[in-house]
């Protein structure tokens, strides 16, 4: 992340720019976006020493070259600050080497990255091994501590992440504040939370925001704690309404939502200031299929939003929000993070350089990002005993009851609602598929036995069979969907078995997988492969009565007490509005 700079760097920098030394290299384009005026300039050369810029200017300028400096000719290309992702998790699903693959040749040439997931089944050592793996790549990447691991204790279990660990990772260089804090915990008062908070503030870094479903004066109350951002505006007036009270705005533009489309006409003539595009994750077959930021600004165009202004919400915003120095503008002495595209319409990738390094262009990388290097431990984070049909019993007596069951709404809601199922002769209450009913389960990974934490779900459809995935929100504990006990367990067993992952049981057999055995949420395959495995996946989903659009992402939001809603985690069923748990049988 940059050399340490030293007076003969600026003095030769310096001289670069006065054309009384050579530049190492020099970048030739037909154009050349301009943050800081609004302007496109035309026919311009870009200098370049070591990882700073060291002048811009036109065609028609005498250079000062040598036989050692590099002439990089983009022809008809336009040159943008390099594009930075302000909120992604990147410490889930893929490596990150295996992101950054795809998320290069997207336009990338810095990345912010939460860490909750790594914490949550890894704790700090989880976050400090990401962090030695991120130092690693060819671009900088940055993270913020995670301030809710869990989110709400009494509620739901993880790894420990304490006060010290939570300290000592904010510490860090690249650590520049601290990740999504939900309002609901905040405005609870929890204590522990307002100390980390604090702890940030007094070190002079953001406190990154998740003010879904806050308005008015819970907003108000929720930004007194100093939080700097938001990324969960899912209309216009929720936008406006946090810029009038000060707040940083992320626009989301990705995989668990496109808020952007929605958002974007309602800018038209009024500016940008304090707007940011993030995408707050891409899935691999997105990237794969799409690109990366330069798919967000080819939509944010599309979508009417200004390509200047577009650019702007993806390079010099986010790096003024994160206090990231010298980074998202092309001018003298700043860094030379810079990417040339076909134009301002599609933004197609030609070159991406980051402090002055070409790491991508037309095709290739000159500087690969780097596989991962996690300890083998970290392969043996689920550590439950083999599950058997009995653990997912639900006892109870009499030939029917009445329960409480959680109904699917969305991909990230859901309601409560109450059915009557049948009771087998020996006191476990069944599923009922033909009401699209099934049992679902949570398990805590680090369980040294199965807790009744068996509840019933409505909305999934899935008519046999039964899934499992150990990557859920935000604790990533195991969750299991069925409507037969026997499939339930055999799809548990298999995720144990794998370390990790997402699985389909039928008839005891494992039917499609989707393996994760870093820490049980990240996969060790390419990314392409990991693409087509989620597509067939969900494909066999679907296959099995499964309507829903994307199947494995509400399996594992149904544990989320990020929104207030219904869930039920690894202590039961949950309903987070009143914040307490409550009873499955109805009284």
């Amino acid at each position: 992340m940059g050399k340490e700079l030293t007076g003969d760097t600026v003095g030769t920098v310096m001289r670069v720019g006065q054309f009384k030394a050579p530049p190492e290299k020099v970048l030739k384009a037909a154009g050349l976006v301009n943050v800081f005026t609004g302007e496109v300039e035309r026919e311009v050369y870009v200098g370049i020493w070591g990882e700073w810029f060291c002048y811009v200017v036109r065609w028609d300028h005498p250079l000062a070259l040598d036989e050692k400096t590099e002439l990089i000719d983009l022809g008809s290309s336009v040159l943008c600050p390099g594009f930075i992702e302000g909120h992604a998790h990147a410490d889930a699903g893929v490596t990150l080497g295996e992101f950054l693959k795809y998320a290069i040749p997207g336009g990338l040439t810095c990345l912010v990255s939460e860490t909750a997931a790594i914490a949550s089944v890894q704790g700090r050592d989880g976050v400090l091994a990401f962090m030695e793996d991120a130092l690693r790549q060819p671009i900088p990447v940055f993270v913020t501590a995670p301030p809710e691991v869990p989110p709400f204790p009494e509620f739901e279990t993880c790894h420990p992440f304490t006060l010290s660990d939570f300290k000592e990772i904010l510490s860090q260089d690249m650590t520049v504040g601290v990740g999504e804090v939900y309002w609901t915990p905040l405005l609870d008062g929890q204590r522990e939370l307002l100390e980390r908070i604090a702890e940030a503030r007094r070190a002079g870094k953001t406190v990154e925001g998740h003010a879904a479903g806050a308005r008015g004066d819970r907003l108000q109350a929720y930004l007194g704690a100093g939080v700097t951002s938001c990324h969960e505006s899912v209309a216009p007036e929720e936008v406006f309404e946090k810029r009038r009270l000060g707040l940083e705005v992320m626009i989301r533009c990705g995989y668990i939502r496109n808020d952007l489309k929605a958002i974007a006409p309602a800018l038209r003539g009024r500016g940008v200031e304090g707007l940011m595009l993030a995408t707050d994750g891409y899935s691999p077959e997105m990237l794969v299929r799409d690109g990366y930021l330069n798919h967000v600004a080819r939509l944010a165009v599309g979508y009417g939003l200004d390509p200047v202004d577009t650019v702007k919400m993806l390079s010099l915003h986010v790096a003024r929000h994160f206090g990231l120095e010298k980074r998202g503008g092309i001018a003298p002495g700043w860094l030379a993070d810079i990417i040339a595209v076909s134009d301002l319409k599609d933004f197609e990738v030609r070159m991406v350089m980051s402090e002055g390094n070409v790491v991508w262009k037309e095709g290739e990388f000159s500087h690969p990002p780097q596989p991962c290097l996690f300890a083998d431990s970290f392969r043996n984070s689920i550590g439950i005993h083999p599950a058997d049909e009995i653990d997912f019993y639900y006892s109870a007596k009499g030939p029917e009851v009445r329960v409480r069951v959680i109904k699917i709404k969305s991909e990230t809601v859901t309601d409560l609602m109450e059915s009557v199922l049948p009771v087998t002769d020996d006191g476990n209450i069944m599923a009922n598929p033909a009401q699209d009913i099934s049992k679902m389960a949570v398990i805590y990974r680090g369980a040294t036995s199965f807790p009744e934490t068996v509840g019933f779900v409505s909305g999934f459809g899935l008519r046999e069979g039964a899934v499992a995935t150990s990557l859920s929100w935000d604790c990533n504990n195991i969750v299991v969907l069925g409507p037969n006990e026997c499939d339930m367990a055999a799809a548990v067993n298999r995720i144990r078995e794998l370390g990790g992952g997402m699985v389909f049981s039928l008839g005891e057999e494992i039917v499609s997988e989707v393996p994760l055995p870093i820490a049980g949420v990240m996969s060790d395959r390419h990314l392409d492969e990991v693409a087509c495995e989620l597509h067939e996946f969900e494909g066999t989903l679907k296959e099995m009565g499964c309507q829903l659009p994307r199947p494995s992402l509400v399996l594992q939001t149904l544990t989320f007490t990020g929104l207030p809603f219904y869930r039920l985690t690894d202590r039961g069923l949950l309903d987070m509005r009143k914040r307490k748990l409550i009873p499955v049988v109805v009284s």
